[in-house]
């Protein structure tokens, strides 16, 4: 009974520890399959995260080419250190380009205080002082702005010039205050290149929005066309009425310093098309009109200058360097490709002056515009047309100097009486009759009731009494 009963407890033993096992390894398989499922589950997230790399790869790839191949104009938006170590230069070019004085120009402070040091970018400013015209700055200002690296002018301020200032030096001298900056960019984080492949075609599939990209980045540009009649707000516009000295009232003055400077810009733009002509025949027709304005343009400057017509500082200034120096330069233009000798349109643009200036009876002027000619129109003397009018200038000019000679004798003529046909005149005291010869040279031809003709170098020429 004993016995049985020990081999019961060991059955019993054996049936634990057995059940123990199996509970044991149940356990162990049981954290295995956890494991299992647990490296399963990262292995689909990272399965899910590939897939959308690849999915992404595509879209990366496009961008990175479109980026290297706009690169190019990016390098170009920014200034390089070499070329802010030259803007300074470039500022003083754009001011006497633009006719401003430059009086001061500094690089400003940075004032970040170190506060962004993460960033790639850097801004450089300047501040710059200038002296002019309201019209010279805006010129300024676009030669700032189509600079071949970007530049931003983020304020400036003006102070207008007086009244009396712009009166004593014949322009505008604002002082202006101008703000500019731009930006460097020097990678903190190196980069490293990477490879793509079938790069070429993959960069030609992307024209389209590689184009699209470079407009976007390409900085404008634009041209400024001056004043285009308008006029300096920062100016006061009232002007003395009278001068003070002797030359025309002010307003006078003004109007006609702007009708010679519109016939000298007619005449610079009429210069472009000669000078863009399309062939010989139209250059030489284009010329000739253009020698017909420059005529009719320096009889009005003899007019002017004569006359001492222009005394306000402001148009003096005005005819200077909007006539003046513009109807020099065309001088030097036309010179350049001129002929032996005047040509033809030239020799009757003279013509034409001579007989204005003698139907006004300004026998002076006439002499003034024949006189820098007369050495010319010797050099033309084999040329049949252009001699024919040469000839004719030279007898106008002779016809001119003898009428302001004749002029200028003092005849004292008290009256005339006539005794049967025989007609007499009293001149400077002397009673005269017909062939008399009242000093060298000059003989009475005609004795009428309230004229007389007289011989003088050739020609007869009327006294009236």
């Amino acid at each position: 009974m004993e016995k049985e009963k020990k081999v019961w407890i060991g059955i019993a033993a054996g049936t634990i520890l057995g059940a123990a096992s199996i509970g044991t390894l149940i356990y162990l398989k049981q954290g295995e399959i956890e494991v299992s499922e647990l490296e399963v589950t990262t292995l689909e997230g990272q399965i899910q995260k590939a897939r959308k790399t690849i999915e992404g790869t595509s879209t990366l790839e496009q961008e990175v080419i479109v980026l290297r191949e706009v690169s190019t104009v990016i390098d170009q938006i920014l200034p390089s250190n070499e070329d802010l170590t030259g803007l300074n230069d470039n500022f003083h070019s754009y001011a006497t380009d633009s006719n401003v004085r430059a009086t001061a120009f500094k690089l400003k402070p940075d004032r970040s205080g170190g506060r962004a040091p993460e960033l790639d970018f850097t801004k450089v400013g300047y501040s710059l002082n200038l002296e002019g015209g309201i019209f010279e700055f805006l010129d300024f200002l676009s030669r700032v702005e189509n600079h071949r690296s970007f530049l931003a002018v983020p304020s400036f301020k003006i102070s207008s010039s007086t009244r009396q200032l712009v009166d004593k030096h014949g322009e505008a001298r604002h002082q202006i205050q101008v703000d500019v900056e731009t930006y460097t960019y020097a990678r903190k984080t190196a980069l490293q290149p990477v490879r793509i492949e079938g790069y070429g075609r993959k960069r030609d599939l992307l024209t389209s929005e590689i184009n699209r990209r470079r407009k976007a980045l390409t900085i404008g540009r634009y041209n400024y066309r001056g004043d285009r009649g308008r006029r300096d707000p920062w100016i006061d516009p009232r002007v003395p009425l009278l001068p003070d000295d002797n030359g025309w009232p002010v307003p006078d003055q003004i109007e006609k310093v702007d009708e010679l400077s519109a016939l000298t810009a007619e005449a610079m733009q009429h210069w472009l098309s000669v000078d863009g002509a399309q062939n010989v025949l139209d250059r030489m027709v284009k010329r000739d009109e253009l020698q017909g304005m420059l005529g009719k343009l320096d009889e009005e400057l003899r007019r002017v200058e004569s006359e001492g017509a222009i005394t306000y500082v402001p148009a003096q200034k005005r005819l200077e360097t909007e006539v003046y120096e513009p109807r020099a330069l065309l001088a030097e233009k036309l010179e350049s490709g001129s002929l032996q000798g005047p040509a033809l349109a030239e020799l009757e643009a003279m013509r034409d002056q001579l007989l204005s200036h003698l139907d006004r009876g300004e026998y002076d002027l006439a002499l003034q515009a024949y006189t820098p000619w007369k050495g010319e129109l010797a050099t033309v003397e084999q040329d049949p047309v252009r001699n024919e009018v040469a000839t004719f200038i030279h007898e106008l000019a002779v016809e001119a100097e003898t009428l302001r000679d004749f002029n200028a004798i003092e005849l004292d003529i008290s009256g005339s009486f006539f005794i049967g046909d025989k007609a007499a005149i009293v001149i400077n005291g002397r009673p005269r009759t017909i062939g008399d010869e009242v000093q060298v040279g000059l003989e009475i031809a005609e004795i009428r009731e309230t004229e007389v003709d007289f011989y003088f170098r050739g020609f007869v020429l009327t006294r009236v009494h």
